[in-house]
Order: structure tokens, then C-alpha cells, then sequence
């Protein structure tokens, strides 16, 4: 499937910006405050430690890292790695961003029905990038992909999150 323009070039942003949105209190914040000052590798520390409680947004947030590469190097399949986790504990943000990284290829194979099938397992979460991403890709896929996509929700994803 070739990717709607729309989609090309807006990983980072947004997903940083999900990720931000999300800050809570206490010890959550200061792993967000950290980042915002530029201390990536307290930030990066102090998101590993609530993550290691599953956290989902703190999962998401070390993913995020391994992203942008901010405190460690640059690494796509690690950053999958994190988002995967944190989308299966049902972080809405962590199920756009693994879609992003599944409908762009990125640390992981490219497949368009699981891009498709997490954007939609986000939207029904409220994401709101989840929904316009939906749209674009919808322009793009055959009513039998979406048929198809749907199934792989599902199956793989929803086996997953049971598990």
C-alpha cells in the first residue's frame, strides 16, 4: 500500500506530544519534567523504574526514547519493543505509535493491516491521531482490507491483550 502523504514525516512530533500529554504526578512527572529540561538519560532512568510497575504511559515513554533516541541511541525495534508492551497494557498512545512504526516499517516489518488494526484498537480508546489516521489509510485500503485488518485485531491483538 503506498502511504498517504499526510502520513509521511509526522512520527516524532507526535508522538512525543502524546506522550507529554500524559505527565502525571509524583514520580511520573518528574520522569516528564526531566525530558522537558533537556536531562534525557534522569528522564529515560526515572521512566525505566515506573515502568518496571507497568505503568503503561511510563512503557510508552521509554519507548519514546528509544524513538527520538533522547538518553540512549536511536533504536526503531527497541522503541516497537516498549510500545508493543505498553499498548498491549491498553495505552492508547502506545497502540498509534506502534501502528506508526508498523505502517512505516520501522524496527519491525511493514504491514498495513496491523498499522490499520492498532490505529483502530486507539481510536476505540479515544485517540484522537489514531481517528485521522484511520481516515487517511482508509483512503488507501480496499473495503476487503479493512474487512481483513479487522480480523487481525481480532485475533493477533486481541489474543495478546487477553493473554
Amino acid at each position: 500500500m503506498k502511504v498517504p502523504p499526510a502520513l509521511v514525516g509526522i512520527g516524532c512530533v507526535l508522538v512525543l506530544s502524546a506522550a507529554l500529554g500524559t505527565a502525571g504526578c509524583g514520580h511520573e512527572a518528574n520522569a516528564w519534567d526531566s525530558f522537558g529540561r533537556g536531562d534525557y538519560a534522569a528522564s529515560l532512568q526515572r521512566a525505566r523504574a515506573i515502568a518496571h510497575d507497568d505503568n503503561p504511559a511510563a512503557v510508552n515513554f521509554v519507548g519514546i526514547h528509544y524513538y527520538l533516541g533522547t538518553g540512549v541511541t536511536r533504536d526503531f525495534a527497541e522503541a516497537g519493543r516498549w510500545f508493543e508492551r505498553a499498548a498491549r497494557l491498553g495505552d492508547r498512545d502506545a497502540q498509534r505509535n506502534i501502528g506508526m512504526l508498523y505502517l512505516r516499517g520501522l524496527g519491525v516489518r511493514q504491514d498495513d493491516f496491523l498499522a490499520y488494526a492498532w490505529f483502530t484498537e486507539a481510536a476505540s480508546r479515544g485517540n484522537r491521531r489514531a481517528t485521522a489516521n484511520l481516515a487517511l489509510m482508509s483512503d488507501a485500503l480496499t473495503p476487503s482490507q479493512m474487512v481483513k485488518a479487522r480480523h487481525v485485531l481480532d485475533g493477533e491483538i486481541g489474543q495478546h491483550m487477553a493473554d
